[in-house]
C-alpha cells in the first residue's frame, strides 16, 4: 500500500471515530435540552439503560460499518474514473465487504460465546 493510501484510510477511521464520538455528544446535549439529564450522567444512563446485548450490538453494527467504508475507499481510490472499472470496483466492495463482515462476524461470535 502507497503511503498516500495508507494516510486516507488513517484520516478515514479518523473521521469515522469522530463522527461515533459527535453523534454520543448530540444524544448527550439532546438528553440535556429535552429532558434536563445533565452531560456529565450521558455515560451512566446509557450503561445502566442498555442491556449488554443492546450494546453489544451497537458495537458490531459501528465495526461492520467501519470494515465497509474502508473497502469502499480502498477500492474507490483503485478504481479509474470510467463506468466499467466503477461497476467492477462496486462489485469487488460487495463481494470482500460481505466476507469481512462474515469473518467479524464469525470473531464476534467467539469473543461472545
Amino acid at each position: 500500500l502507497s503511503p498516500a493510501l495508507l494516510g486516507f484510510f488513517a484520516a478515514a477511521t479518523g473521521l469515522f471515530l469522530w463522527a461515533l464520538c459527535m453523534s454520543h455528544f448530540a444524544a448527550a446535549l439532546v438528553l440535556d435540552a429535552r429532558h434536563a439529564v445533565a452531560i456529565t450522567r450521558y455515560r451512566d444512563l446509557v450503561m445502566t439503560a442498555l442491556p449488554a446485548d443492546i450494546l453489544y450490538g451497537l458495537i458490531r453494527s459501528e465495526v461492520f460499518g467501519l470494515l465497509a467504508f474502508l473497502v469502499a475507499a480502498y477500492e474507490g481510490s483503485r478504481a479509474a474514473a470510467s463506468q466499467a472499472p466503477l461497476e467492477e470496483s462496486a462489485g469487488k466492495t460487495f463481494v470482500y465487504s460481505l466476507i469481512l463482515i462474515f469473518a467479524a462476524e464469525a470473531v464476534f461470535s467467539g469473543i461472545n460465546a
